[in-house]
């Protein structure tokens, strides 16, 4: 189901929600504009390229004008989506600036499929949903969507520059590639589970070093901050929605217990789950990712 939460000549802003069962690759579709999916919930895997690209939570996925793909559900419950879907002009005005190669491959802008989010992103996407749903502020609507999608961009040149110096071989990247798409749909399908490195490496056929340290050459993060990150992320969103049990949200998301699952969430967002519960506004998310982003800074 779509739902249209704002339209501006820069972007369009969807709520996509996509319920149901566990099943295979779906159709052929075609992308029409060019679109970043963010992910809130849930999972789903889109082929594309002779790529599988798993969406969830922790991604942005770039979908090209006339681009065909399949999409397949790995894990039933479905997945909620922010959809942006950029003018033309507004993403080739982004890749002048920071990414000019780009405009080379007029049919494909994005030379990316997907890239991992950060925390501050994070807050700035719920931001942008809160201002954009109370339908008041065009123009803040538009920046915030603007900034979203620059710095995915830059994003992707500062990952991709210090990965390439690091592994060089084509088909070594595409080996581990497919494995940490295989180790993310675990990590979906055991959302709530208590996991060990020796579980997951069993699930996917390969040694818990190895495993290790390959998802954090392509991801940036170890594994056990990548499960949390996905955990607090599924459970942010169910607060958004209303959820207001934050110890029966704590456990069914694999935390002890209320504190800790409060004290890891302060940590990752800046902020106690209670203030979200509490109806944050637009501007208390605008604070917090501030807040965050300072901090952040300060820390390096």
């Amino acid at each position: 189901m779509e739902t249209l939460i704002q339209n501006s000549a820069t972007v369009r802003i969807v709520d996509y929600c996509c319920g149901g069962h566990v099943r295979a690759r779906g159709p052929e579709e075609e992308s029409i504009g060019f679109h970043v999916v963010l992910p809130r919930t849930g999972v789903f895997v889109r082929h594309v390229y002779s790529e599988a690209v798993v969406g969830d939570p922790n991604h942005a996925l770039f979908f090209n004008h006339g681009e065909c793909y399949q999409v397949s559900h790995p894990v039933k419950g479905g997945d909620q989506c922010t959809v942006l879907a950029f003018s033309t002009a507004a993403v080739k005005d982004c890749l002048e600036q920071l990414d000019p190669e780009a405009l080379k491959n007029e049919r494909r802008l994005f030379r990316h499929t997907h890239v991992p989010t950060s925390p501050t992103f994070d807050l700035m996407h719920r931001q942008l949903l809160a201002i954009a749903r109370a339908g008041h502020e065009m123009l803040a609507t538009d920046e915030i969507a603007a900034n979203l999608l620059a710095g995915l961009i830059e994003g992707i040149s500062g990952s991709a520059t210090s990965l390439n110096r690091r592994v060089r071989k084509a088909s070594t990247l595409r080996h581990y590639d497919g494995l940490v798409s295989a180790v993310r749909e675990e990590l979906a399908r055991r959302l709530c589970e208590k996991l060990s490195l020796s579980d997951i490496a069993a699930a996917v056929r390969v040694s818990p070093f190895h495993l290790s340290r390959v998802f954090r050459l392509r991801t940036g993060m170890s594994l056990s901050c990548y499960h949390r990150r996905l955990r607090l992320r599924t459970a942010l969103q169910r607060i958004i929605d209303g959820d207001e049990n934050l110890t029966r949200l704590a456990i069914e998301h694999g935390f002890s217990h209320h504190s800790h699952f409060s004290s890891v969430f302060r940590r990752e967002f800046g902020i106690p789950p209670s203030a979200v519960r509490e109806d944050m506004s637009a501007a208390d998310f605008r604070k917090a990712a501030i807040t965050l982003r300072g901090r952040r800074t300060a820390a390096r």
